[in-house]
This record gives C-alpha cells, sequence and structure tokens, in this order.
C-alpha cells in the first residue's frame, strides 16, 4: 500500500502541520486569529451606495432601450412576396457588377488578367440568390444549394 500525499499545510504562526481545513481552526484557537469581517451595508457611505445605484439606473436603461430595438426590428419582417422583390432587385444588380468585372468598360488598354476572386465571390453571391429564389418561388428547399 503506497502511503498517502501529505495535504498539510504548516501554520504561520507555529509551524505545526494541519490540514486545510482544520488550520482555520487551529489559528483562531491557538492564536486568537480572528479574520476581518466583509463590510456590511450600514458601514458603506451614502454617497457611495447613490453612486452605484445611479450606475445600474443607466444600465438597465440601455438594456431596455436595447431590448426595444431588438423587438422594433423583429416585428418589420419581410413577408415571401417582398423578399423575392428584394432578392431579384439584388440579383440584378449582382449581374451588372459581374458584367464589369468580366467585361471592362475601358477597351483601349491591353486586357488585364481577370481578378478571378471577385469574380468568384460574385458568382457564388449569384447562386445563393438564384437558390432562395428558386425555394421562394416553389415553396420547398432546393437540395442544390449546398453544392456551390
Amino acid at each position: 500500500m503506497s502511503p498517502e500525499p501529505s495535504n498539510r499545510v504548516p501554520c504561520p504562526e507555529c509551524g505545526a502541520e494541519y490540514s486545510p481545513r482544520g488550520l482555520a481552526s487551529h489559528r483562531r484557537q491557538r492564536h486568537g486569529f480572528v479574520q476581518a469581517p466583509l463590510p456590511t451595508a450600514a458601514e458603506a457611505p451614502t454617497s457611495e451606495i447613490l453612486s452605484a445605484l445611479q450606475l445600474l439606473r443607466g444600465a438597465v436603461e440601455r438594456i431596455d432601450e436595447r431590448i426595444g430595438e431588438v423587438e422594433a426590428s423583429s416585428q418589420h419582417r419581410e413577408t415571401p412576396a417582398q423578399e423575392l422583390q428584394r432578392l431579384e432587385r439584388e440579383l440584378a444588380l449582382l449581374l451588372v457588377q459581374i458584367g464589369r468585372v468580366q467585361h471592362p468598360a475601358n477597351t483601349s488598354e491591353p486586357a488585364a488578367p481577370l481578378p478571378t476572386t471577385e469574380l468568384s465571390r460574385l458568382r457564388l453571391d449569384q447562386a445563393r440568390l438564384v437558390f432562395r429564389i428558386e425555394e421562394l418561388k416553389t415553396g420547398t428547399p432546393n437540395a442544390e444549394r449546398f453544392l456551390t
């Protein structure tokens, strides 16, 4: 059988070793050590209490304002028809951007290499919009949207 690990701590006053739980009672009984009590609210100055209350009131007011903003924004949800119109407008603007990237307006200069990362990002946005529009029109989720 292996000896148990020593988890005893020495007393700072006399050096005798005690368990961590027993050390507090040893110091109190043998050495008269009294731990200072925590301050009570009656001991704190009134001005400190009032300033703390003011801080709390301000925090609560800011939280209430934020909750109101979140609730207000959630009440203005789009209908599927409104979302479909918005997405079709976004798709039209996106196609214009894709056209500008693919065919620069200034043709007098030699053709520069296409910014593939920009075009790739635009094409992914296009696919996302097309799949969402299709979902809204058919009323069923499109399984192919995960292939992009």
